[in-house]
């Protein structure tokens, strides 16, 4: 009996008499012949199979392999560039903070400027220096 057989008869015994009953009698008969099951041809074409999915296997790895090492290059660039940026920004807030300084320190010369002038201008009115009509 092929293994074909078999499994057509234990389809059947299953559905006319249950899961149970249908491995009983299935274990009774005896064991198909192995060359029912796998000829040499059926090996040989799997070891091929095997050997095709070996070598797509591979071809997968070495790709894996070419997409971790950019994926890693990328990574370092993007490390880079956050360190530069970084760096940038420093840079800037340094420059910011300079010339806050320098404003600051222009605006109170230019506020003490403007304080002294007027300060002359009324001194100099109020003890006649110059007329107060002008």
């Amino acid at each position: 009996m092929s293994e074909q057989d078999r499994s057509s008869l234990y389809d059947w015994l299953r559905e006319q008499t249950g899961e149970h009953l249908a491995e009983y009698v299935m274990s009774c008969l005896l064991p198909a012949p192995l060359t029912d099951v796998a000829t040499k041809s059926d090996v040989g074409k799997i070891k091929s199979e095997v050997a095709v999915l070996r070598s797509d296997i591979g071809k997968v790895r070495s790709d894996m392999g070419k997409l971790e090492s950019r994926f890693d290059r990328l990574l370092l660039m993007r490390e880079a560039d956050r360190v530069e940026m970084a760096t940038q920004r420093e840079a800037d807030r340094a420059e910011m903070a300079a010339q806050r300084e320098a404003d600051r320190k222009r605006s109170t010369w230019f506020v003490g400027s403007v304080g002294i002038a007027l300060s002359a201008q009324i001194l100099a009115t109020h003890f006649g220096w110059i007329p107060s009509g002008i």
